[in-house]
């Protein structure tokens, strides 16, 4: 699976190789291969299926006190193509969703779409759920929603799918999956919980962010603010006319989109500003 698009032109995606090897992402790969050393350690000592029922999510033990399996789940894998098949998801899709959210926003994504896909497996309480996929599949709807344009092409299909259709094609399996009641030993009800918690995840967002806004602007308004306008004031008197004009229009964009609207030119002219005016102070 690859992607590529154009950052700043969403609606004409263009070729691009930027690999989604981030810091976070590489710590989550790195931590769900030391896990999978530690599982097979587990089952030495356990047994394989004790092992799963104390460190996946199985319904009647996380009801019964085990309440660390909604966390534990998401890093227990069946072999190495379970786990392989995860951790491509996670490289060729998280990166670029973290580049857009930001590494805490991204994070918060990730494990409450593990999260909700464990909840939502209790339908199914005598199932054992174990693997990253309800949190991969998150990201993947995450990135479908933030670069719905982006192309992508899958194993062994070399025509170019947008994003959002992929985003369709899974959702569309798992259900099929469900309805069709088929024995093919996937957490179907755990994929569709990391789904639908991405996807209400990112249609969220922009209300935080603006809530946020609307929170800053009333601290702004209470205390001691003359010296912050005073510093401001200052600050918008050493930009250029058409930095800040860019800048205004930036944090507008912002107070009636969300942050998530911005594009990665957009975020890297906000930083460079902050790092710009920041050291003059």
């Amino acid at each position: 699976m690859r992607s590529y698009y154009d950052y700043d032109r969403p609606e004409v995606p263009q070729p691009s190789f930027r690999l989604g090897w981030t810091p976070t992402v590489k710590a989550l790969i790195l931590a769900n291969a030391a896990a999978y050393l530690v599982f097979l350690a587990l089952v030495d000592r356990f047994g394989r299926v004790e092992a799963m029922e104390r460190f996946g999510f199985y319904g009647p033990n996380f009801l019964h006190g085990y309440f660390w399996q909604p966390v534990t789940y998401m890093f227990v894998h069946s072999g190495l193509w379970h786990l392989g098949m995860n951790m491509l998801g996670l490289f060729f899709f998280a990166g670029d969703v973290e580049r857009r959210l930001g590494r805490l926003s991204f994070l918060v994504l990730y494990f409450l779409c593990g999260l909700g896909g464990a909840m939502l497996s209790l339908i199914q309480p005598g199932a054992v759920v174990i693997g990253a996929s309800g949190g991969v599949l998150g990201v993947v709807i995450a990135f479908a929603m933030l670069f719905p344009d982006a192309r992508i092409f899958i194993f062994l299909i070399f025509i170019p799918i947008r994003a959002r259709y992929i985003a369709v094609i899974y959702a569309f399996i798992e259900i099929a999956g469900l309805v069709g009641g088929v024995g093919d030993g996937l957490a179907h009800w755990a994929h569709l919980g990391g789904m639908l918690v991405a996807f209400l995840f990112l249609r969220a967002l922009p209300l935080g962010a603006r809530l946020l806004g609307l929170l800053g602007a009333v601290r702004r308004t209470q205390g001691p603010g003359q010296s912050r306008d005073a510093d401001r004031s200052a600050r918008r008197a050493r930009r250029s006319p058409q930095e800040q004009a860019e800048l205004d229009r930036i944090l507008e964009k912002v107070h009636r989109d969300g942050i998530t609207s911005l594009t990665n030119h957009e975020r890297d002219f906000l930083n460079v500003c902050s790092r710009k005016y920041r050291d003059r102070d």
